[in-house]
């Protein structure tokens, strides 16, 4: 959405080694999606199909695919990774390779597609099991248990991640 990104532009102007991309990624083939946009909530755009939302059309492109890319352009070793995309942020990450993957060293994510966690639940465990400290979004740490739990009560949580 453009300009949310003009914002982001403007908000990193004063830092450096920075690199944007102004795209939608998805965990499926690149192409023509549909966008749902919320005029009344200037942060809800969302790929997944939502009623009483004005619909554009725009070009997406596969998540995994898209970081391979710029990994290898730039020779880029950590990643700071931070995802809000209205319940697609899950499928996302589930769907990065492992060569992607190894390269987050910080990730944050907004928690909110339960049906799809619960159906991919190891692969969640196994992917925040990567990280030595998790917290929430008041730095609280939070262990597996926790988030289990905040899952299956459908609680939405942001979840920060890092390495080291």
């Amino acid at each position: 959405e453009k300009e949310n990104y003009n914002i982001l532009l403007n908000n990193l102007d004063s830092v450096k080694n920075v690199h944007t991309y102004n795209c939608a990624l998805t965990n499926q083939k690149s192409g023509i999606k549909k966008m749902y946009l919320d005029k009344n909530n200037f942060g809800d755009f969302s790929l997944l199909k939502s009623s009483n939302k004005n619909i554009t059309y725009i070009n997406t492109l596969n998540a995994s695919s898209f970081f391979n890319k710029i990994i290898s352009k730039h020779k880029i070793n950590k990643i700071i990774y931070k995802s809000d995309t209205q319940g697609f942020d899950e499928m996302i990450v589930l769907s990065l390779s492992k060569k992607v993957l190894d390269k987050i060293d910080i990730m944050i994510l907004e928690v909110s597609n339960f049906n799809y966690l619960k159906k991919n639940i190891l692969q969640f465990f196994a992917l925040i099991d990567a990280y030595k400290v998790k917290e929430n979004d008041i730095g609280k740490k939070i262990d597996k248990e926790k988030i289990k739990k905040m899952i299956n009560n459908e609680v939405e949580f942001n979840l920060l991640l890092y390495k080291n």
